[in-house]
């Protein structure tokens, strides 16, 4: 449908939308945030919430959906435990303050394994994401646990790979990242039982990670963590870190310290 026809709002839901298409956005609008088209659909199922219509600019009306902001978290959880992945979208200016519409950001995105909402949450273990890199000579694994500031790394030899599966199947991650250029993708998948969330292979490349663990941590290496830059670990920790950093939009500043 031509872009031009949509009403503000909705052209300036689209653009937000168009940077998190594997996301069900959720749009605040005063005290509520609505979802909108194809993710109402979705949503309005796995909620059980009533599907309705908002004027869009077209001929036919925006199917729509919408919840409370004051209770945004138990939606939200609800639909991360569905296996969907969740985009909150805030006001970001005062409306007072606007000239003309008010600008929204996405803030946060939600996925199973960075879900920090304390009541959706087990209280007696912990909610891992893990993330997995191999080279020709290594096997790297970190983990990490976004609500108690865990983070940790591990390494085995290249061709030992059962050892880093029962490993992974130990831990029984509620996320898992690979690289999406993965060859071994839906192997891992079927041995751990769990969808892999595919990140850009370049966050796992060493000068990458090395970058983005030494600026987390302020440091000039990560010999001080009992790691090398360029090693299988270290890969799969800074690209663990830069999703982390990602999703939460914000420096992760629970994870003071990296255990090998």
């Amino acid at each position: 449908m031509p872009k031009q026809q949509y009403t503000p709002m909705m052209q300036q839901y689209w653009e937000i939308k168009a940077r998190h298409k594997t996301e069900i956005l959720l749009f605040r609008m005063g005290d509520f945030f609505e979802i909108f088209f194809d993710d109402a659909k979705i949503a309005a199922k796995e909620l059980n919430i009533a599907l309705t219509g908002r004027e869009c600019g077209m001929e036919e009306r925006a199917p729509m959906c919408g919840v409370p902001a004051h209770s945004v978290d138990g939606y939200i959880a609800k639909l991360v435990a569905k296996g969907h992945r969740v985009a909150l979208c805030e006001q970001v200016e005062n409306p007072k303050d606007a000239k003309g519409l008010v600008k929204r950001e996405v803030v946060r995105i939600i996925t199973p394994g960075t879900i920090t909402d304390e009541s959706s949450l087990e209280h007696s273990k912990h909610n891992y994401i893990v993330a997995i890199h191999s080279d020709k000579l290594q096997l790297g694994l970190a983990v990490a646990d976004i609500t108690t500031g865990l983070f940790m790394a591990t390494a085995m030899p290249a061709g030992d790979e059962q050892k880093l599966l029962d490993e992974a199947i130990r831990l029984s991650p509620a996320e898992l990242l690979l690289p999406d250029d993965f060859k071994l993708t839906r192997v891992i998948e079927n041995v751990i039982g769990i969808k892999a969330t595919p990140v850009p292979a370049w966050t796992f490349n060493s000068t990458n990670a090395f970058k983005c663990l030494t600026s987390h941590f302020g440091t000039f290496n990560l010999e001080g963590f009992g790691l090398k830059e360029g090693a299988a670990e270290a890969s799969a920790a800074g690209a663990l870190l830069q999703y982390l950093m990602d999703t939460q939009k914000s420096s992760i500043t629970q994870i003071t310290s990296l255990r090998t």
